[in-house]
């Protein structure tokens, strides 16, 4: 039994966690066009949006919904576990490039989370 069967099986929820309002999340994007990718390197990046809160089970599932519709979105690393989720300096998910057809410039964004309980950190895991 998974640990958010165990919360599911003690809280009477089968769907969904209880969210504590603590978490945050940061969008941030890059973006190449050809010198960037000649050159190796891109100086135009930053904040989509910082700070984000989750309050409640409709910003996480908000959040979630987001990062799935990224194109061929993932972990900024392998065999990642809610608890590696948790940790303030944890992985991020990212999306491949959005290309711009007129100019042909990339775009990524990526998910950036800070504050998450392990609950909320499995359930991500567990929709994304």
């Amino acid at each position: 039994m998974t640990f958010l069967s165990r919360v599911r099986k003690i809280t009477g929820n089968n769907d969904e966690p209880v969210v504590s309002g603590n978490a945050t999340y940061n969008v941030t994007y890059e973006v190449w066009d050809e010198e960037s990718v000649d050159i190796g390197e891109t100086y135009n990046r930053g904040f989509e949006s910082k700070n984000n809160k989750i309050l409640d089970i409709d910003d996480l599932n908000e959040v979630i919904h987001d990062m799935i519709h990224l194109n061929n979105g993932e972990w900024s690393q392998s065999h990642i576990t809610a608890k590696d989720l948790v940790k303030s300096k944890g992985p991020w998910y990212s999306g491949e490039y959005d290309v711009d057809i007129r100019t042909g410039d990339r775009t990524m964004r990526s998910y950036h989370f800070s504050g998450l309980s392990l609950l909320e950190a499995q359930y991500i895991l567990q929709k994304v």
